[in-house]
């Protein structure tokens, strides 16, 4: 585990109100409110190579210069996504940048669930409708 993994961690054992996942290149705490995730994100806000990105109810510790549409435009360098449109379905605040990316190549981007402003140009409600339309329309 890194440093920054580790002091991330430490934060969350000593505070009940955080949930957190450890993810490649990223660590993910989901918290009840998003001032407890500032409060709470000071004590990894000194590491230089990583940045906080808030969401809706999670602040993402990532590596600095990188986010979620980065990592849709350079996937769609690689085969086998070369040449293809990007879907990217979101939830979060977070994901706006995926959103951006994906319609920036005239792909689809979908927000599951409600929040305006978005920049997703389709929206499905939950997740239930997020299953449903993945079985009408993969092949």
């Amino acid at each position: 585990m890194t440093s920054t993994a580790s002091a991330v961690s430490a934060c969350v054992f000593a505070h009940r109100a955080i949930w957190f996942r450890l993810l490649p290149m990223r660590a993910t705490c989901r918290v009840r409110s998003r001032s407890t995730a500032t409060a709470r994100a000071g004590h990894v806000r000194g590491r230089a190579s990583y940045r906080l990105q808030p969401g809706d109810h999670v602040v993402e510790f990532v590596p600095v210069g990188t986010d979620k549409g980065r990592a849709v435009r350079r996937m769609m360098q690689y085969l086998p996504f070369r040449g293809r449109l990007p879907v990217f379905l979101g939830d979060d605040l977070t994901d706006e940048f995926g959103f951006d990316a994906a319609n920036s190549q005239h792909g689809w981007s979908v927000l599951v669930g409600e929040r305006e402003p978005s920049a997703a140009v389709f929206a499905l409600p939950d997740i239930r409708s997020v299953h449903a339309w993945l079985r009408e329309n993969a092949y």
